[in-house]
């Protein structure tokens, strides 16, 4: 397993740091709280509409599950042109409790970005 590294210099920050500092800060925070209030709305409408027409709080209990693992999907992957994140399998045949969600692949492909290699 790879060990995490730190990149804190001991000086002080370059004009060129501080502005990768401030566009990762300004774009992530930016984003992620308009995306917040944007997908809060929009899926508390969604689980209201499962809810009020299928009458199951299973299937609705399934849907929020599936609207929060999308919004983490999309929160992990805001500071992408600074950070990117590599995540890793080690059991790939293992199913999970809620099984695999193979949407997630369509939603990387419609925001245009994915996993790293």
């Amino acid at each position: 397993m790879a060990e995490a590294i730190e990149f804190r210099a001991v000086g002080k920050r370059t004009l060129g740091e501080w502005a990768a500092f401030l566009s990762l800060n300004i774009w992530f925070y930016g984003v992620g709280i308009a995306f917040s209030f944007f997908w809060v709305s929009i899926c508390g409408v969604w689980v209201t509409i499962v809810l009020a027409t299928t009458w199951s709080r299973r299937k609705t209990q399934y849907v929020v599950r599936r609207a929060i693992s999308w919004y983490g999907w999309v929160i992990i992957r805001l500071p992408w042109p600074w950070a990117r994140f590599k995540f890793v399998d080690y059991e790939p045949g293992v199913k999970g409790p809620f099984g695999r969600v193979e949407s997630s692949v369509v939603i990387g492909r419609l925001l245009g970005c994915g996993i790293a290699d």
